[in-house]
């Protein structure tokens, strides 16, 4: 089933369930989603307008509020170079 006919990259669901947010460029849109009869799609709606991240490796450079309030989107820092990010598991025992 096809989202969008213009392509669209890091899909992403709302918390309810009920939308399909995916990035086009420098945007993020909205399609809703219906299970009742079958998948189904609407049109989608262009949300907001956010500047690409490159190097993303296609994973989702944001993600919704479980509320459904906004958004949380990686921004590029200016002038950096950092291309990695370091996790640090089970941090808190370096404290005891």
């Amino acid at each position: 089933v096809a989202v969008s006919i213009d392509g669209g990259a890091e899909p992403v669901w709302s918390a309810d369930q009920t939308k399909l947010y995916y990035r086009r460029d420098a945007s993020i849109f909205s399609a809703p989603v219906s299970t009742v009869s079958g998948f189904e799609v609407g049109a989608p709606t262009e949300l907001v307008r956010v500047p690409p991240l490159p190097g993303a490796g296609g994973n989702p450079s944001f993600d919704d509020f479980p509320n459904g309030s906004g958004f949380l989107v990686l921004r590029p820092t200016p002038g950096s170079d950092i291309d990695r990010i370091h996790f640090v598991m089970n941090w808190q025992r370096e404290l005891e």
